[in-house]
C-alpha cells in the first residue's frame, strides 16, 4: 500500500513510468489526515528510498511499534541499525529477502519493532524541544559568543 500524495509533475519520468505498470497487489492509497490509521493497519513498514534527509516516516512507523525494512542510507546512521531496530538492503534482491524473512518470524518482528519504538524516543518532540530551550537560554545568557 502506497499511502501519500504523489507530485507526478515533480517525480522521475522513470518512477511514473513504474508506478503505471504496478501489479495488481499494489493499492495507491492518497493523502490521510491521520496518518496513524495507515500504520495501524500494516504489519511492516518497508521504506526504499534512495534520498531521505532523516526518515520521518520511519520515526512515524517506529512510534506505531512497526518492524522497519528501509534503504541502508548515510542519513539513518544516528539512530537506525540494522538486526537491532530495523533491517536494511541495499538492492532489490536484499529487500526481498529482508520482507521474507521479517514475514516469516514474528518473533524477529516483535523484536525489531519494540527495539525501533525505544530508541525513537530519543526523537521525541519533547526532548528535542528541551534540546533547543537549552540551546536557546544559553544563547540568552551570552555562553555562546
Amino acid at each position: 500500500i502506497w499511502v501519500g500524495r504523489r507530485y507526478p509533475l515533480l517525480e522521475d519520468p522513470r518512477v511514473t513510468k513504474l508506478l503505471k505498470k504496478a501489479p495488481k497487489n499494489v493499492k495507491f492509497i492518497n493523502f490521510i489526515p491521520d496518518i496513524i490509521e495507515a500504520y495501524s493497519g500494516s504489519d511492516i513498514f518497508l521504506f526504499p528510498s534512495y534520498c531521505e534527509n532523516q526518515g520521518i516516516v520511519l520515526m512515524e512507523a517506529a512510534s506505531c511499534k512497526l518492524p522497519i525494512i528501509c534503504r541502508n542510507l548515510k542519513a539513518y546512521d544516528d539512530w537506525l541499525k540494522n538486526e537491532h531496530n530495523c533491517l536494511m538492503a541495499s538492492t532489490e534482491r536484499e529487500f526481498i529477502e529482508r520482507f521474507e524473512k521479517l514475514s516469516n518470524n514474528s518473533s524477529l518482528r516483535k523484536k525489531l519493532a519494540k527495539q525501533a519504538y525505544e530508541d525513537v524516543k530519543q526523537h521525541s518532540l519533547e526532548r528535542i524541544g528541551n534540546q533547543l530551550k537549552e540551546i536557546y537560554e544559553k544563547l540568552l545568557d551570552g555562553e555562546y559568543s
